[in-house]
This record gives structure tokens, C-alpha cells and sequence, in this order.
């Protein structure tokens, strides 16, 4: 009778053993999958961030074009001088340059804290250290633009959303309906 209560308090102590150190190997598991999660999130936002830049360089190499530069020009002034094909030169120039100003502004909810306080409309000490501000008064600080979006707006209209961002960023109230 001892040497089975011997062996039973064996397998107890065996299987507390196993449990414990079973109990730890899940606890590692989890870490690395934190920590290599972590590692897959800040290396899908520096490729994203790479993609933007490259969005942007992409819409710039555009504008080396003599004819599409006159025609942006052309439209900046105002975008209701513009004949047929200027116009859908114009609106693709427009459209690119709002996906990515877009992205731009979705991309400051997830942006990584080194690069949050130059997109985010509430850091910063003055408006100069907001780049997505600047960024979009840079674009939408012009009558032909405004009256493209309007026009724009009517065919594929925009969340109320972005006219408050492209407003407060301007400093001027853009509707969200029509001209």
C-alpha cells in the first residue's frame, strides 16, 4: 500500500509538472506571436507609408508633362474653363490626388506615434506642423479645385466627412452637396 501511495503522489507531482510546464510554453507562444504580430503591423505601415510616397511621386512625375501641367494650371483657375478632354484630363489629375489625400487622412488613425503628430488635425503647435493640413490647402486652396469636387461630388459624392477636413483645412466651408 505505501509503494502505490508513493507512485500516486508521483504521478501527481508528474502531472502538476507537466501542466505547469505546459501551462509556461503557452504563455511563450503567445509572446512570440505578440511580438511577431507587432513586427508584421509596424512592417504593413512602413509599406504603406512607401506606397503613399510613391503615389505622390507618381502624381508629381505627371505634372513633367508640358500639356497635363497647362491643363492642371488651366483648371486650378477654374475648372468650368475647361473643354471635354481638358476636363477629363483634369479629373483624373483630381481624382488621384483625392484617393491620396484620402488615404493620407485614414492613414493618420493608424500611423505610427513618429509620424501621427504631422498628420493629425489636432497635434501640433501651429498649423505649419500639420502636413496633412498643408497638404490639402496646398491642393484645395484654389477656386477651379473647389469647383471640381463640387462637380465631382455630384456624380460620386463624398462622406460629409472629408468636406469638414478639406474645409477646416482651407479655412472656408466647402457643402457636401452639389454646386
Amino acid at each position: 500500500m505505501a509503494f502505490k501511495g508513493i507512485l500516486e503522489m508521483n504521478f501527481e507531482i508528474f502531472t502538476d509538472v507537466a501542466a505547469i510546464v505546459g501551462a509556461i510554453a503557452l504563455i511563450v507562444s503567445l509572446i512570440f506571436v505578440a511580438v511577431e504580430l507587432k513586427k508584421n503591423v509596424e512592417q504593413s505601415i512602413t509599406t504603406n507609408w512607401y506606397e503613399r510616397v510613391e503615389k505622390n511621386r507618381h502624381i508629381r512625375e505627371m505634372l513633367l508633362d508640358k500639356d497635363l501641367a497647362a491643363v492642371v494650371e488651366k483648371g486650378d483657375e477654374s475648372f468650368h474653363s475647361l473643354g471635354g478632354v481638358e476636363r477629363l484630363q483634369y479629373s483624373s489629375y483630381m481624382e488621384l490626388v483625392v484617393i491620396n489625400l484620402i488615404f493620407n487622412v485614414v492613414a493618420s488613425d493608424h500611423a505610427s506615434p513618429q509620424v501621427k503628430n504631422l498628420m493629425d488635425f489636432k497635434v501640433g503647435k501651429n498649423e505649419s506642423e500639420n502636413w496633412n493640413k498643408a497638404r490639402i490647402r496646398y491642393y484645395f486652396n484654389k477656386n477651379g479645385v473647389i469647383e471640381w469636387f463640387k462637380y465631382f461630388n455630384e456624380v460620386m459624392p463624398m462622406p460629409p466627412h472629408f468636406h469638414a477636413i478639406i474645409s477646416s483645412a482651407i479655412g472656408r466651408k466647402i457643402d457636401a452637396i452639389g454646386v
